[in-house]
C-alpha cells in the first residue's frame, strides 16, 4: 500500500516559489503587481498563495467563494454598505460568491486562500 507524500516546510519558504502574475486587472489606485502559486486543485476547489503589492480596486459580483488567512502585510476591504475591515497577519475573512466591495492594500499582502468555484 502506498502512502501519500507529506511536504512540510515553513510557509515563508514558499514565497520564493511564487509565479509572477503581472498587474492586478481593474486597479484604480497605484500599480499593484500580483504573484501566486496554486497549491492544490480538486473538483471545484483550489488552494494557493497569493501576493500583491500596494494598490486598490473594486470587486463587483465575485464569481466564487473565497476564504483567506492573511500571512503578511496590511489591507482594508470595504463592503458594499461601506463597512471597512482591516486585514493584517493572522486575520481571516470569507468573501461570498456575489460579493461587492473594494480591496485597498497598504503593505504588500500575502494570503493563503481556499476558493470554491
Amino acid at each position: 500500500m502506498s502512502h501519500p507524500e507529506v511536504v512540510a516546510a515553513p510557509w515563508t519558504s514558499l514565497f520564493d516559489e511564487l509565479e509572477d502574475l503581472g498587474p492586478r486587472p481593474g486597479a484604480d489606485v497605484g500599480a499593484p503587481m500580483m504573484s501566486g502559486r496554486i497549491l492544490k486543485t480538486w473538483e471545484n476547489v483550489e488552494t494557493g498563495l497569493w501576493r500583491c503589492t500596494p494598490g486598490g480596486w473594486p470587486v463587483e459580483n465575485r464569481p466564487d467563494e473565497e476564504s483567506v488567512i492573511i500571512l503578511a502585510g496590511r489591507a482594508r476591504v470595504t463592503d458594499a454598505s461601506g463597512r471597512v475591515t482591516e486585514l493584517s497577519e493572522g486575520s481571516t475573512a470569507v468573501f461570498p460568491r456575489g460579493w461587492y466591495g473594494r480591496w485597498d492594500i497598504d503593505e504588500a499582502i500575502v494570503k493563503f486562500y481556499v476558493s470554491i468555484k
